[in-house]
């Protein structure tokens, strides 16, 4: 008697779980789907490995609840699209493309392909003795080869990241632990399914992987609560780039850049004075900051100094040193850097580069040769911009 109370216990503790992961995935789905406009062919993927987990879970509280309902079709080989899935996205996770390459469906064509001949096999059985052995090659040939793939490419373009801006290494470092996190998780989830594989083919002779699967509810709660946490996730790389774009012709577009608090820690009495002169009118200075940067592409202007973007504001120098030193996370120099690769981008999307070549356009936003662009670029892409163009074209 105990002992059955105990298992039904478990039971519902066990659904309730999995009820969690399919609570927590649809909150992380509909989260991405206001953001996906932003961030559309990178969101796809991930919206897509969401929507497998949650659908994954989903099944196991109904089969769960109705034992007996036993389907006449098998869904856990159709699953295996995760892996491309996930590998997509981390592909997809450094780039601001906005274009589809629809040669990537054909990632999840083996894995349908399998999942239809296993499903076929499993009502004529033409396969005979050998095909569990032959979907378990397959399984681990192809789980294997995601997983490693997804390495080599975090290793090499999201890893290594770096950057001596500290807004922009704020940003690569919170990349840099989603993906590890993301990843670590994937990968630790697959060795569940290898485990659970091995006993049930041991001790059952039924293989489901389902047995052990509570560990990987587990791992993907802690996936959904810390995307909800860090929402800055859900725009991907270059998240200051799409949150200018996002902003753009709202109230503050460089939203990431200012610090609008009024009660910050002066260091001298001079800026104690400066202070009651510049921050009545902070915001208004803030504005038209972003308006002369942003819509009137100051910064393209090459010998561009401190004090002759102090005269377009129409406000003294100080006060452009003031704004800078103590309500911008970044100085002028880098915020110069910044600006100019936005500028950049937005030319290389508009299609400039058509008529004209990189040097064309390093000199177009302000840089005084091609050596120093392609130094900023890369710092705040993470890409060359060679790199960045061949991307863009591909996809």
């Amino acid at each position: 008697m105990i002992y059955n109370l105990i298992i039904k216990f478990l039971y519902m503790l066990l659904n309730l779980i999995y009820l969690l992961v399919v609570l927590l995935g649809l909150i992380c789905i509909y989260v991405f789907l206001i953001t996906y406009k932003s961030n559309s062919r990178n969101n796809t993927y991930i919206i897509f490995l969401l929507l497998l987990i949650v659908l994954k879970f989903f099944l196991e509280i109904v089969f769960n609840f109705n034992k007996e309902w036993k389907p006449n079709f098998s869904f856990a080989p159709f699953f295996m699209v995760a892996y491309p899935a996930t590998f997509l996205y981390f592909k997809s996770l450094v780039l601001n493309i906005k274009r589809y390459n629809y040669k990537e469906i054909l990632h999840f064509i083996s894995p349908i392909f399998v999942g239809s001949i296993n499903q076929i096999n499993n009502n004529y059985n033409f396969l005979g003795d050998y095909s569990t052995l032959i979907f378990l090659i397959f399984f681990i040939l192809f789980s294997l080869f995601y997983t490693f793939s997804s390495f080599l490419l975090l290793k090499k373009q999201v890893w290594n990241q770096n950057s001596n801006i500290g807004l922009i290494n704020k940003q690569n470092n919170l990349i840099y632990k989603w993906t590890l996190i993301l990843f670590s998780i994937t990968f630790i989830a697959t060795v569940r399914i290898y485990f659970s594989i091995y006993y049930e083919f041991n001790h059952e002779g039924l293989i489901s992987s389902k047995n052990f699967l509570w560990i990987s509810a587990l791992l993907w709660i802690v996936i959904f609560s810390y995307l909800l946490y860090n929402p800055d996730i859900f725009l991907g790389f270059n998240a200051l780039y799409k949150k200018i774009e996002l902003q753009k012709n709202k109230t503050f577009s460089l939203l990431e850049v200012w610090i609008l608090n009024h009660d910050v820690k002066i260091n001298n009495k001079q800026d104690e004075l400066l202070k009651e002169k510049i921050v009545p009118d902070l915001l208004n200075n803030l504005k038209e900051i972003e308006n002369l940067v942003l819509f009137k592409n100051c910064f393209r202007n090459q010998k561009i100094t401190q004090k002759e973007f102090a005269e377009n504001l129409n406000i003294p120098k100080s006060h452009v040193n003031f704004i800078f030193k103590y309500h911008s996370k970044i100085s002028f120099n880098e915020f110069k850097k910044i600006i100019r690769v936005y500028d950049a981008i937005n030319l290389i999307e508009s299609g400039y580069l058509k008529l004209n070549t990189l040097n064309a356009l390093a000199e177009k936003v302000g840089f005084s040769s091609y050596n120093p662009f392609f130094t900023s670029f890369k710092e705040i892409t993470g890409l060359s911009p060679h790199k960045y163009i061949k991307e863009l074209q591909f996809k």
